[in-house]
């Protein structure tokens, strides 16, 4: 159950690179579980409430440990499907 508050204020999130590579002919959202989850104790552990883990090569958006990334750009909505979200800079 998601906290109602969340809904409201947002999250705290770690940032990280995903240390480890899915084949990128892969559709589905890939994640290695017990590492994820080891990340994700880790950030808890440092006073975060989710991970978000990025491209190690390029920085893109990939996935959250126990979330969806969705980006706004203009009047649409984008989710890290395939390649990963970009982010300025």
């Amino acid at each position: 159950d998601v906290p109602l508050h969340q809904r409201t204020t947002g999250v705290t999130v770690l940032t990280s690179p995903r240390l480890w590579h899915v084949a990128e002919e892969l559709p589905a959202k890939t994640l290695n579980y017990a590492a994820t989850m080891a990340m994700l104790r880790m950030a808890r552990e440092k006073g975060f409430e989710d991970l978000i883990l990025t491209d190690p090569d390029t920085g893109e958006i990939l996935e959250g440990a126990t979330s969806t990334v969705v980006a706004v750009k203009g009047e649409k909505l984008r989710t890290a499907a395939g390649r990963g979200i970009r982010t300025p800079g």
